[in-house]
């Protein structure tokens, strides 16, 4: 698996905010998908304009802490940013600012036309602490979009995916008869069960006969669910339900993980402050 550079580009008396940035984007190089790169990395004695250059060349995506002192330090705006900018015009690159401090970051037409993660009308600096984290959070999984060559806007759907197709993956290994999986969000579940007997998983999806009834799906949300492939079988209550046949020559999982993903956001219309959480027999 190759690892994509992560190019930060920071002023040093913002780096209380790169640690946090570091701190959250550790995952993804623990799971060997990025490497971040900072002016930390440096060594006395580096030939440093040659190490930012090799480091730009490589990078898949920067991100900018973007400050008052961002803005007014020669070094970044001499050296760095111009780089940056000619490797973003080439698409070689995305560039993903972070408004840490206030600034004059819409004032400046090359770099306004970046999508910044938070609202320059409130830089990280006058956040709560968990407000912070929330971007932060939000950031990783954005990051995570872009090398899976989504829209950087699929960052939620893309780590729920990820989450949904490690426990079936998990699902498909397992060899005792009724295992499953419940993938869940607040009072709203997509449940899996293997089928020993033949290659498939049988899906549920909770219905509203075991919702709250502020919960209850609106007749476009089961629209939405039967369009995804989901029956609700005649007399009495029941879950949803959808098939899912399993390849022996290599079931497409993703594609699977895809469509549950889709129910929670577009049929519950989950809340991407928080991830799917995993449940059942092969968690434990």
């Amino acid at each position: 698996m190759k690892r994509h550079t992560v190019f930060v580009s920071y002023a040093h008396r913002d780096k209380r905010h790169l640690e946090r940035l570091v701190v959250h984007l550790k995952p993804l190089e623990h799971a060997g998908l990025i490497d971040v790169w900072n002016d930390k990395r440096l060594i006395p004695g580096a030939t440093w304009r040659h190490e930012i250059e090799t480091a730009i060349s490589s990078a898949k995506l920067a991100i900018l802490l973007i400050s008052a002192d961002f803005l007014a330090s020669e070094f970044i705006t001499s050296n760095e940013l111009p780089r940056l900018l000619r490797s973003a015009r080439r698409g070689a690159l995305t560039v993903l600012p972070v408004i840490v401090g206030a600034s004059r970051f819409l004032g400046t037409s090359e770099l306004a036309v970046f999508q910044a993660a938070n609202d320059p009308a409130r830089p990280l600096s006058v956040l709560p602490v968990a407000e912070r984290e929330r971007v932060w959070s939000r950031l990783a999984e954005t990051v995570e979009a872009r090398l899976a060559g989504r829209p950087l806007t699929d960052g939620w759907l893309v780590v729920n995916e990820r989450i949904v197709m490690g426990a079936l993956e998990k699902l498909t290994r397992w060899q005792r008869r009724n295992a499953f999986v419940i993938f869940s969000s607040g009072d709203h579940y997509v449940q899996f069960i293997k089928d020993v007997d033949r290659p498939r998983f049988n899906c549920e999806a909770v219905s509203s006969d075991f919702l709250p009834k502020r919960l209850h799906l609106s007749s476009t949300a089961v629209r939405k669910l039967r369009a995804l492939g989901f029956v609700h079988p005649r007399g009495g209550s029941a879950n949803f339900e959808r098939e899912f046949r399993l390849d022996p020559k290599g079931t497409k999982l993703n594609a699977i993980a895809s469509i549950v993903v889709r129910v929670f956001a577009q049929v519950f219309n989950s809340t991407r402050n928080a991830n799917l959480k995993v449940s059942g027999g092969i968690t434990s």
